[in-house]
């Protein structure tokens, strides 16, 4: 089975003591507000090589699987 990629399924970004999982219709840039796709809202900001190690927020991890999931399905 051969899929092609339509891009990524989320970005991901440190907020808050957590990597969250943004939309992908929309690249984040710096100064943005943006909700992740567990519902928090937050400011992008520029991450540093440390923020990178933050624990993957759950709810946002379980939401991009689903999106990655059905990509597959469709």
């Amino acid at each position: 089975m051969f899929i092609r990629s339509a891009g990524p399924v989320a970005y991901w970004r440190p907020a808050q003591g957590e990597r969250h999982a943004l939309s992908p219709e929309q690249r984040p840039y710096p100064g943005q507000a943006r909700e992740a796709l567990c519902g928090l809202r937050l400011t992008v900001t520029e991450p540093t090589d440390c923020d990178w190690f933050a624990e993957t927020c759950s709810d946002c991890l379980i939401r991009a699987k689903a999106l990655r999931d059905a990509r597959e399905q469709a």
